[in-house]
């Protein structure tokens, strides 16, 4: 099953290949993930994601700390 799978697979990447040469492109790039690639990928998401939660949250405290001080020299 796995070898039917395989042959499946580069079968389609044969015909993306063919697809793209008609196109006038050249197929140049690389369809694997190696271990090291997908943990910086995820790395960096992570990173950036974690980076706009303590960035929202200080710009969250900063709008606070204006707001209250607007609304109390109002009232």
């Amino acid at each position: 099953m796995a070898s039917s799978n395989r042959t499946a697979k580069e079968e389609l990447i044969a015909q993306d290949i063919k697809r793209l040469h008609g196109l006038g492109y050249a197929q140049e790039l690389f369809r694997a993930m190696g271990g090291f690639s997908n943990f910086a990928i995820s790395f960096t998401i992570i990173s950036i994601l974690s980076g706009c939660v303590t960035l929202f949250y200080l710009w969250l405290a900063a709008c606070h700390r204006l707001c209250g001080h607007r609304r109390a020299g109002h009232g």
